[in-house]
């Protein structure tokens, strides 16, 4: 037999047995779906999950709910950066802890921070109507960066799940359905990133971004899959 036949021969036999290693592997984990912690290991999870709730509410989000962003220790201070992303991440962690220690309070900043992220909606009438005002900041500062929405969407979905109200649930899909009619280009599969809640200009032949500077255009400048949190 040839040297590379006989790999070829190898590496098919290590791969059906890693298969098969595989199958086991998961149906045993399969059978110990109700593996326990021990009691003081569970006590140090629940004790973990109460500080990472009193930072996210004390210093994290703002009294009105928005995550603050980007902290410059340096200066000692906030600077905004994909807002409605990073406080929808917020709302989803709180209440997957409140799940877990039954603490009110995680619930309560998480129905604040719901009804900042549904303030930004633009109202009927404007141009945007049915959009989402998530501008980016930082160095694009007013610009609405769509992935900013969609990845935000997350916590959005579950607040109307736990608390049964459905107005956060509701924003969250009337952003994406105007996604959808403006933004989305089929023949690409992707959707234009950048619009401005201003003028209500769709970015389709400019880049915000300095490293698509000098370079020839390229559709993956200004459109991107914009589904890595949606649901």
């Amino acid at each position: 037999m040839h040297i590379s036949e006989y790999n070829k021969s190898w590496d098919r036999k290590v791969c059906f047995l890693f298969s098969i290693l595989l199958c086991l592997s998961f149906s045993s984990c399969a059978q110990q779906r109700n593996f326990k912690l021990d009691s003081s290991y569970d006590q140090k999870i629940t004790n973990s999950l109460k500080h990472a709730t009193s930072h996210t509410i004390n210093a994290m989000l703002s009294a009105e709910g928005e995550a603050q962003g980007n902290y410059r220790w340096i200066i000692g201070e906030w600077e905004a950066y994909e807002t409605a992303w990073h406080t929808g991440q917020a709302i989803f962690g709180l209440l997957e802890a409140y799940e877990i220690t039954g603490e009110q309070r995680a619930l309560e900043a998480s129905i604040n921070s719901g009804n900042w992220w549904v303030s930004l909606q633009f109202p009927k009438g404007h141009k945007l109507e049915g959009f989402l005002n998530a501008v980016h900041g930082d160095k694009m500062g007013e610009l609405i960066n769509t992935t900013t929405i969609t990845d935000g969407t997350p916590g959005l979905f579950l607040l109307s799940k736990v608390t049964e109200d459905n107005t956060y649930a509701d924003v969250a899909t009337s952003a994406g359905e105007w996604i959808l009619e403006y933004l989305y280009i089929p023949e690409e599969r992707l959707s234009y990133n950048i619009v401005d809640g201003k003028t209500g200009e769709i970015w389709k032949t400019k880049s915000p971004h300095k490293q698509h500077e000098g370079l020839a255009f390229d559709i993956k400048h200004v459109a991107r899959p914009n589904a890595e949190g949606y649901r």
